[in-house]
């Protein structure tokens, strides 16, 4: 009981403080002319499910009037540290959360984080939804000023902290989780539209990820919304070339020792595959209602709309059965849309956009549309992604070549399933090399190297790591790796990083 009264006391102060002097004078002139910024972002999306057969409005919409991302990568594609990624602009190796476990706890500085630029800024803030693992979501985390969050990983009976309140949900079909999100991402809305300042809205959904309080039809996978529980049951399991990959002797140990997926394992993704779906289609209408509100109260005209999701998942890749974290394209690449309101669209804006992207470059762009910048207390935070505002309007200055890390650490034995405790990989347009390197006790080789030609290897079924044919391409991204895994700021933009550390490309 002690614990609970000093959440809900401390949450009590942070709501009772006053808003700083600069965030309230920004409120009115500082603010004019900058648009707001709503985030949608899902749990375990994967890019293929991102279809109109799947998610018909949410799909169109991006479609006809934003544009997509072909090549957008989580550059830690696991729940908090890629979450942790869209609030500090941050690879993992620089803001700290490389993996689940770690979790929130870990997170550097964690004033100096997107909610409170902006707020600084002139805008108000809002989260809604799932926060990050290991955080305390009750109390309203820096920066943000309205706090809807998430407090247990369910569809049904479940609390959210209002503010710092914890208000509880049951079992009812207006009870179902996306539904409630929704709900409250609308009201914010409606509130927002009768204020001067522009505001920043994160709707951080639970679907599709699994949930261990499931239903008969979805025991261990994610929960539908009632109106959606026929949705998808004969749907067959996709099948990419590297389904239940028959040749795995030329990866690294720990999958060269899976068998091949079996009748009952099979069965299981497969159902766990169509609530996946099924649970999509209520993100799908949710997209649609936050749009009208949008378009009702006269804020759509000066709304960025942002879809993405935190990592993508597997579903029978690789005789991977589930999970993430991994490097493969089917974890790590993941969907991302972008709307712009009609005043910021440019004549030369593209329907897609091909160029690789990650989740790091979120918050410049929002800092760059914003007219915000990354400090608050007199202190500011390094970003290490690039404003992908030149791609939204089709201008040049952005690299073509550009490489991009993942990475992933932790010692502990939960995020041991892969035999995998710490790796580095490095991404370009055609091509991926990565190192795996064995901490503490986990299992397997000390380096094990993968490197896939994308551009003739699109699903990574042929390990070329240590292919004499492919050694230039392997020694120049492994050059490159070495050159990010420290990385800090952008040239151009930042100031060089200190010690022997080079800067982001």
């Amino acid at each position: 009981m002690g614990a609970a009264f000093t959440a809900v006391a401390l949450a009590a102060l942070l709501i009772a403080a006053p808003a700083p002097e600069r965030t309230r004078a920004a409120a009115g002139t500082k603010a004019k002319g900058r648009p707001n910024l709503l985030v949608v972002q899902t749990d375990d999306q994967t890019l293929a499910s991102f279809e109109r057969r799947y998610m018909p409005f949410t799909h169109r919409f991006m479609s006809r009037q934003g544009v997509g991302f072909r090549n957008y990568v989580a550059t830690t594609p696991t729940c908090c540290p890629s979450r942790s990624s869209l609030l500090t602009g941050q690879y993992a190796h620089n803001h700290a959360v490389l993996s689940n476990e770690l979790g929130y706890p870990a997170l550097r500085q964690k004033g100096r984080v997107l909610p409170a630029w902006l707020r600084a800024a002139g805008y108000r803030t809002a989260h809604v939804g799932k926060w990050l693992n290991g955080g305390q979501p009750l109390v309203p985390a820096p920066g943000w000023e309205d706090w809807r969050t998430l407090l247990d990983y369910r569809y049904y009976g479940y609390g959210l902290s209002i503010d710092g309140r914890r208000l509880e949900f049951g079992h009812s079909a207006g009870d179902y989780l996306t539904r409630v999100l929704t709900n409250k991402a609308v009201g914010l809305i409606r509130e927002y539209s009768r204020r001067r300042a522009p505001f920043y809205l994160q709707l951080d959904h639970f679907a599709p990820h699994s949930s261990k309080a499931g239903t008969d039809r979805c025991p261990d996978g994610p929960v539908p919304d009632p109106r959606d529980t026929r949705r998808f049951r004969g749907h067959s399991l996709p099948q990419p070339p590297g389904f239940n990959e028959p040749d795995v002797s030329d990866k690294r140990r720990f999958l060269r020792t899976k068998r091949a997926l079996g009748g009952t394992a099979l069965a299981r993704i497969t159902a766990r595959h169509r609530c996946r779906l099924a649970s999509l289609r209520a993100v799908d209408r949710s997209t649609e209602r936050l749009w009208r509100a949008l378009r009702d109260t006269h804020e759509a005209k000066r709304t960025i709309i942002v879809f993405t999701s935190d990592n993508g998942f597997f579903a029978g890749e690789h005789r991977l059965g589930s999970g993430k974290t991994l490097p493969y394209v089917e974890s790590s690449q993941v969907p991302l849309g972008v709307r712009l309101p009609k005043n910021l669209r440019k004549p030369g804006t593209p329907d897609t956009v091909e160029m690789l992207t990650a989740n790091i470059d979120l918050v410049p762009t929002f800092l760059d549309y914003a007219r915000a910048k990354p400090c608050s207390g007199g202190s500011c935070r390094r970003l290490d992604g690039r404003s992908l505002r030149p791609l939204l309007e089709g201008r040049a200055g952005w690299p073509a070549d550009r490489a991009v890390a993942i990475e992933f650490g932790s010692g502990l034995s939960r995020e041991r399933q892969y035999g995998t405790c710490r790796y580095e990989a490095v991404r370009v347009l055609s091509a991926s090399y990565a190192r795996y390197n064995r901490t503490g006790s986990c299992p397997g080789p000390e380096d094990e190297r993968e490197l896939y030609d994308l551009a003739a290897d699109p699903h990574e079924l042929e390990n070329r790591a240590g292919d004499p044919s492919h050694a230039g391409l392997q020694t120049a991204l492994h050059q490159r790796l070495q050159a990010l895994r420290r990385c800090a700021g952008i040239a151009g933009r930042d100031r060089p990083p200190g010690g022997s550390r080079e800067y982001c490309e």
